[in-house]
């Protein structure tokens, strides 16, 4: 079990550049006696279950974590979180977002204020992008912010992804089948060259009605999901020290190795050696 660890972030003068601004983060473990978490807050909390057993209620409605299930809470709402009954504990990592763009709709579309947990497998790969956000929090220089936001874009990717190969995407608005038929397309063949008009002819949809549907769903255009789409599929590819930098660039999209470096300096912070070097920072 963890010992406590937590972390309040300020402002930085950088988090207007980058699409996530996370409020505090840490480790925790609770314990069986112990009063649940209440408290109301203007934020989003993600919490990855590592080691016991944790009980989520969200509205009246409970549901449990186990070791690599993770959680999403909208904080403003009535919930409640700490350790299932009869467990010795319950130990998880956390971060709180308090605002990125389509956060609410993306909360929305995973159906995670009727189903809070994201069940899934405690792999190496999840643990390191909430420690990478946690010790984002204790950074100052220029990429913090950079750093902070790549790791909730990650977590969102994965519980989306998550809810998508148990339940499929889904949504209140007409097109939002279609939409989540598109997005899987497009991770399949991320590295194809595609346009508005390409992505438009997926989904049935004008270009221009495809924008404004996407946008209106995601909280960012087309073409600046698919950037943080191929970042994060490059940030995964570069723990695959047999495959060179330009190499990933191609297998992401990106024919010219400047144009990758530069997309990827600009959403991660930093160029893909230095990541690789610094093992995810």
């Amino acid at each position: 079990m963890f010992e406590e660890r937590l972390y309040l972030r300020a402002p930085h003068p950088l988090d207007a550049a980058v699409p996530y601004q996370v409020v505090g983060g840490g480790q925790r473990t609770a314990m069986p006696g112990i009063a649940p978490i209440t408290t109301r807050f203007h934020e989003h909390a993600f919490m990855l279950s590592v080691e016991g057993r944790g009980q989520i209620e969200v509205d009246s409605v409970v549901r449990f974590a186990e070791p690599g299930d993770i959680a999403w809470i909208n904080t403003a709402g009535r919930y409640a979180h700490g350790c299932a009954p009869g467990a010795p504990g319950w130990a998880y990592l956390w971060l709180g977002v308090g605002t990125g763009a389509g956060l609410n709709a993306a909360y929305e579309m995973a159906g995670a204020e009727d189903e809070p947990v994201f069940i899934g497998t405690l792999g190496p790969e999840i643990v390191a992008i909430f420690e990478r956000g946690i010790h984002g929090i204790r950074l100052s220089g220029p990429v913090a912010p950079a750093v902070i936001s790549a790791a909730i874009s990650d977590i969102v990717a994965e519980v989306l992804g998550r809810r998508s190969r148990r339940h499929g995407l889904v949504g209140a608005e007409p097109f939002g089948g279609r939409l989540g038929g598109v997005l899987e397309r497009i991770r399949a063949d991320i590295d194809w060259p595609w346009t508005i008009s390409d992505m438009a002819r997926l989904a049935a949809l004008s270009p221009s009605q495809f924008h404004r549907t996407f946008k209106q769903r995601f909280g960012v255009s087309p073409i600046t999901w698919l950037r943080h789409e191929r970042i994060n599929r490059a940030r995964r590819l570069l723990a695959n020290r047999a495959l060179s930098v330009a190499e990933i660039g191609r297998l992401c999209g990106y024919v010219d190795p400047y144009h990758f470096s530069r997309d990827f300096r600009r959403l991660s912070g930093g160029s893909p050696t230095q990541f690789r070097a610094g093992k995810g920072w």
